[in-house]
């Protein structure tokens, strides 16, 4: 089971000097190379996020180091870690295949940190 790493709060996130506004705060680095098996980490996680899991067609590409942009309520987030690209294609309801969609997971030392469906924003991976 991966270790479960505590997302930081908006407060930790963002510094702030009195009477100026809080800058975004960069998560430098992209932490430890993905040593673990990243697919099943992602199977798992599609898993629950497909319609018809099963029947999915799911291709990976290898972990790249990127820095991506998370927003908070508190402004943005930068964040470095190794992305973990999926196209996938499932099902719809009538059984048909409706093309490839892409979705990517964000690992910073060997834990999913961030999710980004197709065609969204990233979100913190709970």
């Amino acid at each position: 089971m991966p270790r479960q790493e505590k997302h930081p709060s908006d407060s930790e996130l963002l510094r702030s000097t009195p009477g100026q506004p809080p800058e975004p705060r960069i998560l430098a680095g992209f932490g430890s190379p993905v040593t673990v098996n990243y697919k099943q980490v992602a199977y798992r996680i599609l898993k629950y996020a497909l319609r018809d899991f099963e029947s999915a067609r799911i291709e990976f590409s290898e972990p790249q180091p990127r820095y991506i942009s998370i927003s908070t309520e508190s402004g943005t987030v930068k964040v470095g870690g190794f992305v973990v690209t999926m196209a996938i294609n499932q099902k719809n309801e009538f059984g048909a295949y409706t093309g490839y969609e892409f979705t990517s997971i964000l690992f910073r030392n060997n834990d999913p940190i961030a999710y980004k469906p197709n065609g969204g924003d990233w979100i913190w991976a709970q």
